[in-house]
C-alpha cells in the first residue's frame, strides 16, 4: 500500500479497526484512502489554541481556530435560547453573527422553505413575520409551480422557526399594507435545526452536582440467587408477572475493555427499578445463561430501557446467543434527536439535573471482588436510563414535525415556553 505524508496532523495509531490520535506532531503516515478524510477532520483538531478569557467554556477557542482556518466566521458564541430545564445552560445558534453579505442559505441552520401561491418580495414576506428576527431570506423560483415562488428563510434559533411555522403554515393570509392574498405551505428540514437542549462537558463538570443511585444494590453471582433477586426487583416472583401488565426497568451492561487482540464478553448486566438494583455477574453465571435469567430478558411485559440499548442487546446476543424482547432504546425518542450530545451523561445532566460518576467506566468488571464504587457506578447508569425513559416518554410531538407538544401548547396560549413535564 502506498503511503502519504500529511503535515499538521495529530500522530495516530491503529487500535482495532480505528485510527485514533495520540499526541500532537507535525507528520503522520496514512493510507491514500483515508488521507483526504483525515486532512479535513484532524487538521481542525490540531490547530494551536488561542488565548481566550471568555468563560463560555472551550467553545470560543475552537470556533476561532475553525474561523482562522476557513477565513470566515462560521460560528458565534452568543447565547440565543435559554435552556428551560437548567437555565444556567445555554443552547447556541452557531450562525447568529454572520455577515449577511458573505453567506448563503446553505450555510445557515434553522432553515424553512416556504411555498407561496403568488410572487412576493423579500420585504413583503418579512412583513408576515415582522416580530421574528430573520437571519437570511431568499426568493427562488419553484421547480414546478408557475406563478408561485419559493422563499428560503433562516432563523437565529429553533424557537423562532417554530413560531413562524405555526403562524403561517397551511394558511391563507393577506400581505400587510397590500391587497395581495396568498396561501402558504412550509417545510422544515430537520437536519438544519439547532439542538433544543445542549450541554458541554465543562458545564457538566462545573455546574452540576454529582448524583448516584440511593436504593438497595443486590449482586448476583450464582443461579440460586436469581429467584429472590427477581422478587425484590419486580415486587413479585417472575412467574406471577402477567402478559397484560407492564413493568419498566432501567438496563445497562458492562464488560472489560476490548483490545486489538482480545474480545471480551459482557461481564455485568444491570437492571433497576426506582428503589432496587440487581447486578448480574454474567461471566460467573455461565454460558449459556440460566433459563430464569433468559426468561426475564425475553419477557415482553417487562420493558427494559436504556440509552443506546440496541448495541447492548446485540452484544448480549453475540456473547450468549440470547435474543432479548421487550426492550426499548431511549435514543429513538424524538426529543433525543434534538439534543447534543446524546450520551447518557449529557442527557442525565440536561433532563435530570445531576452528573453520574464516570470514573469507573474502564474498570475490570471480572475482578473477583468489585469495589463499592464499581457497584454504585453500575447501578447508577441503569437507574439514569430508567428515570430518563419515565420522563421523556411523556413528551408528544406535532404529527407533521418534530415540535414538542408542550411548545405548541405554550404558543397557543401566548405564554413563554414551558419546561418539560416533571
Amino acid at each position: 500500500m502506498a503511503l502519504k505524508f500529511l503535515p499538521h496532523l495529530q500522530k495516530t495509531k491503529r487500535i482495532g479497526g480505528s485510527v485514533v490520535p495520540t499526541r500532537p506532531t507535525e507528520v503522520v503516515v496514512v493510507s491514500p484512502i483515508i488521507s483526504s478524510f483525515l486532512s479535513q477532520r484532524r487538521r481542525v483538531a490540531s490547530f494551536p489554541k488561542t488565548n481566550n478569557n471568555n468563560n463560555n467554556n472551550n467553545y470560543d477557542s475552537f470556533q476561532q481556530r475553525i474561523s482562522k482556518y476557513y477565513g470566515k466566521a462560521f460560528f458565534s458564541t452568543t447565547p440565543i435560547v435559554s435552556n428551560t430545564l437548567n437555565p444556567g445552560m445555554n443552547s447556541y445558534s452557531p450562525h447568529s453573527s454572520l455577515d449577511p453579505a458573505a453567506i448563503t442559505s446553505d450555510k445557515l441552520s434553522n432553515q424553512m422553505k416556504v411555498t407561496v401561491s403568488s410572487e412576493v418580495t423579500v420585504e413583503e414576506f418579512k412583513s408576515l413575520l415582522k416580530d421574528l428576527p430573520i437571519m437570511l431570506c431568499e426568493i427562488k423560483e419553484p421547480p414546478k409551480k408557475k406563478g408561485a415562488c419559493l422563499v428560503v428563510v433562516n432563523f437565529q434559533n429553533v424557537h423562532d422557526l417554530y413560531k413562524a411555522y405555526l403562524r403561517i403554515h397551511g394558511k391563507s393570509v393577506t400581505i400587510p399594507n397590500t391587497e395581495k392574498a396568498v396561501s402558504i405551505k412550509c417545510k422544515i428540514y430537520d437536519a438544519s435545526l439547532d439542538p433544543l437542549y445542549e450541554i458541554t462537558n465543562r458545564e457538566i463538570e462545573q455546574q452540576l452536582p454529582r448524583g448516584h443511585f440511593k436504593g438497595k444494590i443486590t449482586l448476583v453471582s450464582s443461579e440460586k440467587d436469581l429467584e429472590p433477586a427477581f422478587a425484590s426487583l419486580l415486587g413479585k416472583p417472575l412467574s406471577e408477572v402477567k402478559d397484560t401488565e407492564e413493568i419498566v426497568l432501567g438496563m445497562d451492561t458492562e464488560w472489560r475493555p476490548n483490545t486489538n487482540i482480545e474480545y471480551n464478553r459482557t461481564s455485568m448486566l444491570q437492571l433497576t427499578s426506582n428503589e432496587q438494583a440487581v447486578l448480574f455477574r454474567l461471566h460467573l453465571l455461565g454460558n449459556p445463561l440460566p433459563p430464569l435469567l433468559v426468561k426475564l430478558l425475553q419477557h415482553k411485559s417487562i420493558r427494559k430501557v436504556g440509552v443506546n440499548l440496541d448495541f447492548d442487546i446485540l452484544k448480549l446476543q453475540k456473547d450468549f446467543s440470547v435474543k432479548s424482547s421487550g426492550t426499548f432504546d431511549i435514543a429513538k425518542l424524538p426529543i433525543i434527536s434534538r439534543c447534543r450530545p446524546k450520551t447518557l451523561q449529557a442527557l442525565t445532566g440536561i433532563f435530570l439535573g445531576f452528573r453520574p460518576d464516570k470514573s469507573n467506566r474502564m474498570g475490570n468488571w471480572e475482578d473477583r471482588v468489585l469495589t463499592e464504587e464499581q457497584l454504585l457506578y453500575a447501578a447508577t447508569d441503569a437507574f439514569c436510563n430508567l428515570q430518563l425513559y419515565l420522563k421523556l416518554n411523556k413528551i408528544t410531538y406535532h404529527p407533521d414535525l418534530k415540535i414538542p407538544q408542550y411548545f405548541i401548547d405554550s404558543y397557543n396560549t401566548n405564554s413563554k415556553v414551558t419546561p418539560l413535564p416533571s
